[in-house]
């Protein structure tokens, strides 16, 4: 890993190069990441052009650090999550009348959770760690999917009926899923 130097920014750099057509940049955990096909160039010209997109990610990065270094993760055992999780789906399933198929959990790491057309919702099992009003929004949101497929104006509608405060409750997750990356994945 190099440190790059972008308007007095020191940013780590991790330069790979892969079978890929087109170079391109990501952003992880808090280093810029340069993909760049076999016998190319070296990238400089891609991270010139794209200065203003790593600073801000590195920005962003920052300030989801400092936000996030106060949470702390729930200590629920595999029974209580359980239990809580099937009051949840069971008190969700009757307000928004849908009746899941099936339901399941299982270890996800980009998604907390998702629904498919033939009615089985699977949630993440990182669930087991977050504050209950988290978990009660995942769970009204998975099972919304059983009446609304996508997130068109009548699934928002209904999630704002329930979740006025979706705004903070949605920066709660993405600072949890930072959290838990950090935690978990480095």
């Amino acid at each position: 890993m190099e440190i790059i130097s972008l308007s007095g920014e020191q940013v780590p750099c991790q330069r790979l190069y892969q079978k890929v057509k087109a170079a391109r940049l990501e952003f992880r955990q808090g280093y810029l990441r340069l993909v760049l096909p076999f016998g190319g160039t070296d990238g400089q010209e891609l991270i010139r052009r794209h200065t203003p997109w790593v600073l801000k990610q590195v920005r962003r990065y920052r300030q989801l650090v400092e936000e996030s270094s106060s949470l702390t993760l729930l200590p629920r055992d595999r029974q209580q999550w359980e239990t809580l999780m099937a009051g949840l789906i069971h008190q969700w399933s009757e307000q928004l009348r849908v009746k899941p198929t099936r339901i399941k959990w299982r270890w996800m790491r980009s998604t907390w959770g998702s629904c498919t057309s033939s009615g089985q919702v699977t949630f993440n099992q990182r669930l087991q760690f977050l504050p209950e009003v988290l978990v009660s929004y995942l769970v009204c949101h998975e099972l919304a999917h059983l009446r609304f497929r996508g997130h068109g104006r009548a699934f928002r509608s209904l999630m704002n009926r329930y979740f006025p405060e979706i705004r903070q409750l949605r920066h709660q997750l993405c600072l949890y899923q930072f959290f838990l990356d950090r935690r978990y994945l480095t």
